[in-house]
Order: C-alpha cells, then structure tokens, then sequence
C-alpha cells in the first residue's frame, strides 16, 4: 500500500479517498492515511512537506546523465545488431556509463529522502523515478502491518 510515501498535503476530496483507501492503517505509520486526515480535519495538525535534501540543480544534472547514458546505450545496442566493427567496444562502454549514471542518480534520491523513513512523492517526481525503482532502492517500502494485524 506504499504507506511510507508521503503525497504531501492533498485537497479535501483526494484526502477522502486516502482516508478509504488507508482505512485500517495506523496513522502514526501510514503517511497518506495522515495527509488525508489532515485535508479533511481543519483542526488536524499540519505536517510540513518534507524538504528535499539534494539541490534542484543536482537532481537535474543527474537526471539528464543518466538519460544521455540510456540514449547512448540504445545506440550502442542498435550499432550491435546492425554489426557495426567497433559495436562491441562502444557497447561495453555505454553500459558502463550507464550503470556509473545510474548509481549516480540512485545514490542522490536516497541522499535527498528525509531521514523519518518516508519517501515523499515530490521526490520521487524530481527524480523522475518509478515506483518499482523506489521500492528497489527503499526496500523498507513493503506494507505497513494494520492495527488489526493484517498486511495493508
């Protein structure tokens, strides 16, 4: 249920639906059960959105590495098929580039997470990341356990 990922504060209506959706989860543990909460209870205290701790500039220098590494990449793979004479060179090389980009820009996103164990979907946005790669690199993203005991 992605408990740990923070939507960051939500209108009203989208609250609701967090608030169905998280129904059994508890609050202190289940990040959009509270952001819900607090868009359908003025009195509910307000948590602050999280700040990212990597600059904007950084997030976007890695980000564009690491698309100008997969772009190589593709080339590289294309020169491979077609059997181009130095395909197996730059092929070696673009997936090493690629890997070094990619660590790159992972070690950055988890650098920029709060250290409360959420992952706040803002960053996830700056990053450009899917959710699958979130839970990659945040293995500790599995399911929070309901006070009823079950798996959310």
């Amino acid at each position: 249920m992605y408990c740990r990922i923070d939507p960051g504060p939500v209108r009203e209506q989208f609250g609701r639906m967090l608030l169905r959706i998280h129904d059994g989860c508890d609050e202190r543990n289940c990040r959009p059960k509270l952001r819900g909460m607090q868009a359908v209870d003025p009195d509910s205290p307000p948590a602050p959105q999280p700040e990212c701790r990597v600059p904007d500039d950084r997030i976007a220098a890695a980000v564009a590495r690491l698309t100008g590494a997969n772009a190589a990449l593709l080339t590289a793979r294309a020169a491979l098929r077609d059997r181009h004479p130095d395909a197996a060179r730059a092929m070696i090389t673009a997936t090493a580039d690629f890997a070094a980009a990619r660590r790159h820009r992972d070690a950055l996103f988890l650098r920029a997470l709060p250290g409360d164990g959420t992952v706040p979907a803002a960053v996830i946005g700056k990053f450009g990341i899917s959710y699958r790669e979130v839970r990659r690199l945040v293995p500790s993203l599995g399911p929070v356990m309901a006070q009823d005991g079950s798996d959310r």
